[in-house]
């Protein structure tokens, strides 16, 4: 996966679908949404192992920031136990020795315990940490493998098929519809056809492609792959486990200590107290105390520090991110201007800078003023300003055909804007990619334009598929909608280099 498409963990390339190339009824924009940038931003733009040094070097510094808060927190708890009136430590001496001494003895035991139990906890989580690596490098080599055999069986097919071959195939074995005149197929016919999946469904010739070493290879490893993320999901349960309990081991390890020490502060003032030193166990009461103050300050401390240098790094990593932002700015604005600008019909660019939280991010610059914010432009501008910055990640990105799903906001254009939004749309098509809509039959013209304009455009009529309400079922406006879509459509000629796919 990390040849293939750049990043490694299988979650982020999900991301990159739902995010990026889809647009759905939720409306989300994410020009505007920082999160969702600094993960394209990290797991994208920035080298991989750039971004794990960023990762590493952030844990590291709240780990040790978060010590240093326990070790305060520790001091505050020690001063506590000052006592007020060194000369009176009468309130302490109906504990007995013997008493105290079984209850240190039984606290140390308990401390062994749970440091042994806890250098167990960290080994078994080193290695839960090792076998997750090596699944997910597993996992990564099936996928490529897994890759590169579909590619080649498929190579051999379209060498051989009509292209949408398999299209009509899949539609014939799952859905038992011809793909001729879209009926239900008779159950013999369908039965023969599945039986003889070698001979072509329409005429009955054999299609000379043997598939079935390449079947059985991408099944086998399928089902590598499926046993590898049911192991991976299991290791990561269990690190997930030993984290929770190597934490609850430290607050334990953290309360018996405090306790401990309280112990023996108590004991010393019953030695000292019986021998009728009272002032002498004050003095040594309080020296213990302020030895054990100054121990942690001591430490915390050192883990401040040792925060603050991991904080160092991250920030000089971050450094190195922003100037490669910064550089990926430069090749994506031209292209966002082109998009933003032919539907806003002004002047339109893409920079780098501080968002109204001061943190960096991509904003777009509409007539020299940076847009801060989504409610700085109206419904519809913010968008297709969207739209333009989504498309200019597929054209920085571009490597192949790829494609853009999206629910047409067309209800909130002005008119005036309808030719300009289906351009925007066009211009994405320019090279060989496929784009996804589903819009509404109104009275906007949005539609009626994208028909006529692309090369080549496939659709699903849902006002035939769907199961339509009363109104829609008694309307004849929307049929004689749909009517003018489908003539437009039916009567284009067919161009391989341009698709648009409308749900109508």
């Amino acid at each position: 996966m990390k040849d293939n498409i750049g990043v490694v963990n299988f979650d982020d390339f999900i991301f990159f679908v739902n995010e990026i190339l889809s647009f759905g009824e939720n409306r989300k924009t994410i020009l505007w949404d920082y999160e969702i940038q600094e993960r394209l931003s990290n797991k994208y733009f920035n080298d991989l192992d750039l971004d794990k040094k960023y990762e590493d070097a952030k844990e590291q510094e709240i780990y040790y920031g978060s010590i240093a808060k326990h070790k305060s927190e520790e001091i505050k708890a020690v001063k506590r136990i000052i006592p007020k009136d060194s000369n009176t430590p009468a309130e302490k001496r109906f504990k007995s020795r013997k008493e105290l001494e079984s209850k240190i003895e039984r606290n140390q035991s308990l401390l062994s315990k749970i440091h042994l139990e806890r250098n167990n906890k960290q080994e078994n989580y080193r290695i839960l940490k090792y076998q997750r690596e090596e699944v997910l490098k597993q996992i990564s080599d099936l996928e490529i493998q897994l890759g590169e055999i579909k590619l080649k069986s498929f190579e051999v097919v379209w060498q051989v098929v009509n292209p949408l071959y398999d299209v009509m195939y899949q539609n014939i074995k799952h859905n038992k519809i011809c793909p001729m005149c879209n009926k239900d197929m008779r159950k013999e016919l369908h039965d023969s056809i599945i039986n003889n999946p070698n001979n072509c469904f329409l005429c009955g010739c054999s299609l000379d492609v043997n598939k079935q070493d390449d079947n059985n290879c991408i099944a086998n490893i399928e089902q590598e792959l499926s046993v590898c993320y049911d192991k991976k999901s299991v290791i990561e349960n269990n690190i997930y486990k030993c984290e929770r309990e190597m934490a609850e081991l430290d607050n334990e390890f953290s309360t018996q200590e405090s306790q401990l020490f309280n112990l023996r502060c108590e004991l010393r003032n019953i030695e000292f107290a019986s021998s009728n030193e009272s002032q002498t166990t004050g003095d040594i009461s309080i020296q213990l105390i302020q030895e054990r103050i100054k121990k942690l300050q001591e430490d915390k401390l050192n883990n401040l520090n040792i925060s603050a240098d991991y904080k160092a790094q991250k920030d000089n990593i971050v450094m190195q991110m922003d100037d490669e932002r910064r550089k990926t700015n430069l090749l994506l604005s031209d292209t966002f201007s082109q998009y933003a600008s032919a539907f806003l019909g002004k002047k339109a660019e893409l920079t780098y800078d501080l968002n109204y939280e001061d943190k960096k991010m991509y904003l777009p610059i509409i007539e020299d003023k940076i847009r801060k914010e989504v409610d700085h432009l109206s419904e519809s501008q913010s968008f297709f300003v969207d739209f333009s910055f989504r498309l200019s990640l597929l054209n920085f990105f571009y490597t192949g055909p790829s494609f853009f799903s999206c629910e047409t906001p067309e209800g909130s254009l002005d008119a005036s804007y309808e030719a300009n939004a289906a351009n925007v749309f066009l211009r994405f098509l320019e090279r060989p990619n496929v784009l996804i809509l589903t819009t509404n039959l109104n009275n906007s013209d949005f539609l009626y334009y994208i028909a006529k304009k692309a090369k080549k455009v496939s659709y699903i009529n849902l006002l035939e598929y769907g199961n339509l309400s009363s109104v829609q079922a008694n309307n004849d406006s929307i049929r004689e909608m749909s009517k003018k879509v489908e003539d437009i459509i039916n009567g284009k000629k067919l161009n391989y280099c341009q698709l648009v796919q409308i749900y109508i």
